[in-house]
Order: structure tokens, then C-alpha cells, then sequence
């Protein structure tokens, strides 16, 4: 008795025709709950049904305008790669041949947490640091210096009214005074 049926080759081979590599292939079937080949043997039906692929070219007609309006929207090469279902040097070829700018690898919200966006969400929408960092899945700290670099005016003062920008305190008819100062002396603690 064979050890795959029918119905399985030929899903094999059906899924194969989409343009999924063979072991794409194999994952769907494992995942359909089909009894999955190797990668080979898949390849091995394919051939034996003349679907064979040319060796050279390229398997999934992917363009450099979708895979650069993936990485716009702040997706990395890794997600994009893992979506279509190949490596990431052809994200980064597809890319390039865009014309892409690439991103610092050091900067991962930069291109999301744009001067426009966050003016948009923070002042005319006004919505919280904590609102726009939970919808973008990054710290409230960092929502907050990206508010400062950008030049968005924040909503709240960083320091405490009652001290200067020096960090000493406010006290009326006295000198400014450090928070260790000793009121009414000058000195500290």
C-alpha cells in the first residue's frame, strides 16, 4: 500500500503550482493535517507530474513596490521575508531595486513615530504618550523623546512648576534655591 494516498499528491502538487517552495509545501500539508512528505519527495511528485520550475528566474512574482510599502509601514525584512515565504535577501534585493532608504538597525520606531503622525495623534487628536505607544507596541518613554526630537510640544511641562531650569526651587523673596538647600540659610543639609 502506497504510503501517501492520491489526494495528497495532488494537494502537494496543486500548492506547489501556486508558486510555495517544496517545503512550504510540506508545512501546509502538515498543517491541514495531511499526512506531510519531505521537501524532496514533494519536489520528486512535481517532477513526476512535469511541473517542473525553471532554475533560474524567480519564483513568486514580487514586486519592489509592494515589498517597499511593507517596509514603509514599519514591518522588517524578517516579517516581509516570513510573508512571502522567501529569504531575505531577495527582500533586500526587491529593496534595492526600489530604491529604498533602509533604516538605521538602531532606530526602530524613527519611520513610524513621524513629525506628521505624532502631531496628528498627539495634539489635534489628542491622544495620551501611553495611547500612541500602546498602538504602535513601543514604550511610553520612548513616545516621549520622539515628541522632543520631532519638536511636538508637549502637553505637560517635564519639570515641576515650583522649580527652575536649573532645578532649584522657587521661593518668593528668597534666592533660588537648591532642593538639598536648607531654606533661609543658603546652605545645605
Amino acid at each position: 500500500m502506497p504510503r501517501y494516498s492520491a489526494k495528497a499528491k495532488r494537494e502537494a502538487v496543486a500548492l506547489y503550482e501556486t508558486g510555495l517552495s517544496c517545503r512550504a509545501v510540506a508545512e501546509q500539508l502538515r498543517v491541514k493535517g495531511l499526512p506531510w512528505p519531505s521537501h524532496l519527495t514533494v519536489l520528486r511528485w512535481a517532477k513526476e507530474a512535469g511541473k517542473r520550475r525553471r532554475t533560474r528566474g524567480h519564483r513568486l512574482p514580487l514586486s519592489g513596490e509592494t515589498v517597499h510599502a511593507l517596509y514603509d509601514r514599519g514591518m522588517d525584512v524578517e516579517g516581509i521575508a516570513h510573508r512571502f515565504q522567501v529569504g531575505t535577501t531577495t527582500i533586500y534585493s526587491r529593496l534595492h531595486e526600489a530604491s529604498a532608504g533602509m533604516r538605521p538597525s538602531r532606530i526602530k520606531y524613527g519611520h513610524v513615530l513621524t513629525k506628521r503622525r505624532l502631531r496628528a495623534l498627539y495634539v489635534h487628536r489628542n491622544l495620551r504618550a501611553q495611547d500612541i505607544a500602546s498602538k504602535f507596541g513601543c514604550d511610553t518613554g520612548t513616545v516621549y523623546n520622539w515628541l522632543r526630537r520631532t519638536g511636538v510640544p508637549l502637553k505637560r511641562p517635564r519639570r515641576s512648576p515650583e522649580t527652575d531650569c536649573t532645578g532649584r526651587l522657587q521661593v518668593a523673596g528668597t534666592h533660588n534655591l537648591h532642593p538639598t538647600d536648607e531654606p533661609g540659610t543658603g546652605r545645605s543639609k
